[in-house]
């Protein structure tokens, strides 16, 4: 079994060779645009033409029925599919583009694909995005990122250290019913929590995100805001959990330690099942765009 340092040489290699390690770049730039409060559609749109997939998922959610309702006239350039959808809205679309290039590798290992890990990542941001702006009324990108990040890990794991114990332990988490981080550390010595947060540290992420990334399933933290965030994505992956929304890394047992974040944020069981019901609504929808159809798969296991 390679080092700890060993595996992660190997994954910035890995992801310098496939030029991902520009994704950083544009997620600090969209960042930027939460902070600046004259931040508009003329600065998304410059964000998008660094991303191709950005821009052609913005201009296809513009001219869906579900954002275009009454309006006839087709869309064609950035800045008015952004104004047609509206600012908060189109940077979601942006973000989830630009993190998506994360979750690509196309195997199947039993419950585990990209595709199911991208829909939970999706769904946990969507929820996170959800309880800060309904009980903590803030609607900055951190949160939704925070979410979609939370298990990039597992990813990096699946496309740089397949062979390296990652196969072995997403297996061996199934078959024990066990927590994925515990067959990581025993089949690769690193966990994805681990690794997430050297390359989230790596890359320059905000210190509460890599917080998230590196502390999602034992709940500690570093910061009060980080704490909060740390506990509203367990408490969104207790939810995607229930909805049966993607790939979950943790057996049953494991649902009683997220539950306690939902006191930890002084929330309620009436409170999840509301967040619950809005947060189907809003996957519903994400559905009905293709979301979550782009990612083919192929069983191997």
């Amino acid at each position: 079994m390679s080092s700890w340092h060993d595996k992660l040489v190997k994954v910035m290699n890995g992801l310098e060779y496939q030029d991902l390690s520009t994704i950083p770049a544009i997620l600090g730039k969209i960042m930027e645009t939460s902070r600046d409060p004259n931040a508009g559609a003329h600065d998304l749109a410059r964000i998008c033409a660094m991303d191709k997939s950005s821009s052609a998922r913005i201009i296809r959610a513009a001219n869906s029925a579900f954002y275009s309702t009454r309006e006839t006239t087709k869309v064609s350039t950035i800045r008015d599919a952004i104004v047609r959808i509206g600012f908060d809205a189109s940077r979601e679309i942006v973000t989830s583009a630009v993190v998506c290039g994360l979750f690509k590798s196309n195997k199947v290992l039993n419950d585990y694909s990209s595709a199911e890990l991208w829909k939970h990542s999706m769904a946990v941001g969507v929820a996170n995005r959800l309880i800060y702006s309904v009980y903590f009324k803030r609607t900055r990108i951190e949160p939704y990122l925070a979410g979609l990040l939370h298990d990039f890990g597992i990813s990096i794991e699946h496309q740089f250290l397949y062979h390296d114990g990652f196969e072995d332990s997403v297996l061996e988490r199934e078959r024990n019913a066990s927590l994925l981080v515990d067959e990581e550390r025993a089949h690769m010595g690193i966990t994805h929590e681990e690794l997430g947060k050297a390359v989230a540290s790596e890359w320059n992420f905000p210190d509460h995100i890599i917080e998230v990334i590196g502390h999602h399933h034992t709940g500690s933290a570093n910061t009060s805001e980080a704490e909060c965030l740390v506990h509203a994505t367990r408490v969104a992956e207790l939810m995607c959990h229930a909805l049966g929304y993607g790939y979950s890394d943790f057996p049953e047992s494991h649902l009683d330690q997220l539950y306690g974040s939902v006191t930890k944020l002084g929330l309620d069981d009436s409170a999840v099942v509301l967040l619950a019901e809005q947060l189907k609504k809003e996957i519903d929808s994400l559905t009905h765009l293709g979301w979550f159809s782009s990612l083919k798969v192929r069983r191997i296991a």
